[in-house]
């Protein structure tokens, strides 16, 4: 064979292997038709079902859905793991272990307020008018009266007059100057009493301390948690969610299933 018939050969069987087609058998979709050089083939192709992503609204339907899926088949029948994730806000658990391509998930809806009170993890300044519609609207029957009629009446213009009778002292204005001008002196810090989720069935709170400072120059408050409050408000979330839910899975004749905090693994696959 020389040359030529030898890339003829090579180009015909390439143009033979890309005809070659698989076709589907009506109403056997574990049988496809092989077509390739003319000829017909029969062969089996098992029906593979694709991974299961269910999402539920409750965590009542989480654990209905848990005792409908959450124990494996076979011989080494197992119950699986249930995780409370509050880096994502959710529950899971993987009906197809070890595989995880199957899982059932809820998503949890943290409270408007507390997503607000973490986002003071840090300092952060704000000024007077966010400062009062924060304590009168966003924290809405959290935090006592008192603290919003305190730090609604400071009036920085007084300060400021204030700040130049004691300039030849080269004195700072300090919380009793400020309070002597505006009236009683300011907390240093309020409790915020606020609910961790938006979610009736979930009826919790936590309780967390911010401390508050008056930035005269600047004209602003500065606020944050205390430390590890917002930390403890997180435990206190993860403790409502398991008390739920080993109510919810008892009702469902699951008593006993182990439920981790944390975050699974095989999500993203």
């Amino acid at each position: 064979m020389n040359l030529f018939e030898t890339i003829q050969l090579v180009q015909n069987t390439a143009k033979e292997t890309v005809a070659a087609k698989l076709i589907a058998v009506p109403n056997d979709p574990e049988s496809h038709l092989l077509v390739q050089n003319g000829t017909t083939t029969p062969i089996k192709t098992p029906f593979v079902a694709g991974p299961r992503r269910h999402v539920v609204e409750s965590v009542e339907s989480f654990a209905a859905a848990f005792a409908r899926w959450g124990v494996m088949g076979g011989e080494d029948a197992s119950v699986a793991n249930i995780w409370i994730d509050l880096d994502s806000w959710s529950l899971c658990f993987f009906t197809d272990e070890p595989l995880r391509r199957s899982w059932v998930t809820l998503d949890l809806k943290p409270s408007p307020q507390l997503k607000l009170l973490q986002s003071f993890t840090s300092q952060v300044s704000v000024d007077q008018k966010p400062l009062v519609r924060m304590l009168r609207h966003d924290l809405a029957e959290c935090v006592d009266p008192s603290v919003l009629a305190a730090f609604r009446s400071v009036d920085f213009q007084k300060i400021v007059n204030a700040r130049a009778n004691v300039q030849h002292e080269k004195q700072s204005l300090d919380s009793d100057i400020v309070a002597q001008v505006t009236g009683d002196k300011k907390p240093d810090s309020f409790l915020v009493d606020a609910p961790l989720f938006a979610m009736k069935e979930l009826d919790a709170r936590t309780r967390v301390g911010i401390t508050i400072d008056i930035d005269c120059d600047n004209r602003k408050f500065v606020l944050q948690a205390k430390p590890g409050h917002i930390e403890m408000a997180l435990d206190d979330a993860r403790a409502a969610v398991l008390n739920k839910l080993q109510i919810d899975l008892a009702a469902a004749g699951h008593a006993d299933v182990v439920i981790l905090a944390g975050s699974p693994g095989g999500m993203d696959e």
